[in-house]
């Protein structure tokens, strides 16, 4: 089981990384194994932090389905040990989708 956490946690975190590149309010990311977080920015290059974004990106994934972690302007992931890779993907595309769609409803 050890093995299969440490595979899926970076499977997940090379995905998250992509997110830093492509998208503007997603100031950091960072993980390891089955924890894993998401640091949203007002600007990427800047860092500060946003905490309206946040609470709008999390509410769009949580009504698609994901639930996770809100902490001020932090998201935080907490995998299930058991979970399947596929399963993780999708929670990411679901993520990847509200923040795709905050950062178009607010002009970015």
């Amino acid at each position: 089981m050890l093995d299969h956490v440490v595979q899926l946690g970076e499977s997940m975190l090379k995905k998250l990384k992509k997110f830093e590149e492509d998208y503007m309010i997603v100031g950091n990311v960072q993980g390891k194994s089955a924890l894993l977080g998401i640091e949203f920015a007002k600007d990427s290059k800047t860092k500060e932090p946003n905490l309206e974004d946040c609470r709008m990106i999390y509410r769009k994934a949580f009504a698609k389905g994901v639930s996770w972690i809100p902490a001020k302007h932090n998201l935080r992931l907490s995998l299930p040990l058991i979970m399947t890779e596929d399963v993780a993907i999708k929670a990411l595309d679901i993520i990847e989708e509200a923040i795709a769609e905050t950062e178009k409803k607010l002009g970015y």
